[in-house]
């Protein structure tokens, strides 16, 4: 027993004599690299919206030039809308590419100024944000 009580008390003391040295050396390192302010988010996207429904419908890509290249493409519908991207002519048709509801999907914009939605039935909204890229994975 007095073996364990001097073992406790040889480890309190070693911690006594450690842990002010590990707060102050240590501490303050962590304090200084995260109370340095932050600059304020500047995302480089833009968006709008379509409703598609059985006749195919149209709308401008909300983003110009060449910093946004990537389309993200949201269909809150409960039904599949699909979709074409071309000119202020495009229209859209069931042999597009399909989005499921509830899904998201982001394709390179190329040359493409507008974005037609067509469903087979009922109607969904897209959401459209036009930004920098698509994630890599």
């Amino acid at each position: 027993m007095k073996r364990y009580l001097l073992l406790s008390l040889f480890m309190l003391a070693t911690a006594a004599l450690f842990l002010p040295w590990f707060a102050q050396a240590q501490l303050p390192q962590a304090i200084q690299r995260y109370t340095e302010p932050l600059a304020p988010a500047t995302p480089n996207m833009t968006g709008a919206s379509i409703t598609a429904g059985v006749a195919t419908s149209r709308v401008a890509l909300p983003g110009g030039g060449a910093a946004f290249n990537a389309l993200y493409i949201f269909n809150s519908g409960a039904v599949p809308a699909f979709f074409n991207l071309g000119n202020a002519t495009v229209n859209a048709a069931l042999t597009n590419v399909p989005l499921p509801a509830g899904q998201t999907i982001c394709v390179a914009v190329g040359s493409a100024t507008n974005l037609a939605a067509i469903t087979a039935s009922s109607t969904a909204v897209l959401y459209i944000i036009q930004s920098e890229g698509c994630p890599s994975h």
